[in-house]
């Protein structure tokens, strides 16, 4: 039976492309469907498979086309509390904005602060308009002690700092809490932070309300300030920069 199917088989050489032979593993020949054309749910493939840059067009159509940003032109805010202590700079990572805050607290005073940041992302939509938004959270380095509770303080959904209000007086920062915004782009292609909400308020009722506050074509990427382990927070400066959509990679 054998030699008769390899005699056909020769015979219709000239009409199909191949032959199996039944005791070998050769597959089928290239007039069938191949088992390369089928998925790995057996399915067949609708056809070849698009390469990274079509991918990331097919991305960017659905999600938006991400925008660089570009930071300039510091600034600080007058401050808040006394001249004592030891100064300290909380920065975030460039392209970062500051999201929230944590540290130490009791009900006296705010005794260690340490700034949390996120990336600011800016989206072209396929509409034409941006969506801004912050990446994961990041955390500084800790400015005064560690008495008190642990407090954590952070922006709402989509939301950075602006600012700081609280309460001091010309010695201490008795009381701390963040101004939150949301992002958007102004005319001029900046980043601007509009509305105003308050994050949680840590520490005590002592002193005179005050509010420090980046303009609102800024976002705050740090804070200055004076602090040590005995008085706790003294001095509070608001650190803001503008960003501003960039062609630049």
């Amino acid at each position: 039976m054998k030699s008769a199917t390899m005699l056909l088989c020769a015979a219709a050489a000239l009409m199909i492309a191949g032959c199996d032979d039944d005791d070998d593993d050769d597959g089928f020949d290239a007039g069938v469907a191949d088992a390369g054309d089928f998925d790995a749910d057996g399915l067949e493939d609708a056809g070849p498979t698009p390469d990274a840059g079509d991918a990331g067009q097919l991305a960017d159509a659905a999600a938006g086309i991400r925008v660089p940003v570009a930071f300039c032109c510091a600034e600080t805010t007058r401050a808040a509390g006394g001249m004592e202590g030891t100064p300290f700079e909380l920065n975030c990572p460039i392209g970062n904005v500051v999201v929230g805050w944590t540290g130490y607290a009791d009900t006296n005073r705010v005794w260690g602060l340490a700034i949390r940041c996120g990336g600011l992302n800016v989206t072209q939509l396929g509409d034409g308009t941006y969506e801004v938004v912050t990446g994961w959270a990041t955390q500084s380095a800790l400015a005064g002690g560690m008495t008190g509770n642990a407090v954590t303080s952070n922006c709402g959904d989509r939301q950075f700092a602006r600012g700081m209000y609280g309460k001091a007086d010309d010695e201490l920062i008795y009381s701390l809490g963040f101004l939150c915004g949301q992002g958007s782009i102004g005319p001029d292609e900046n980043v601007l932070v509009q509305g105003t909400s308050n994050s949680d308020f840590f520490g005590g009722s002592a002193g005179t309300g005050f509010t420090l506050q980046c303009p609102e074509d800024s976002v705050m990427t740090g804070l200055t300030g004076n602090a040590n382990d005995e008085l706790g927070l003294v001095r509070l400066v608001a650190v803001c920069a503008k960003a501003s959509l960039t062609d630049d990679p």
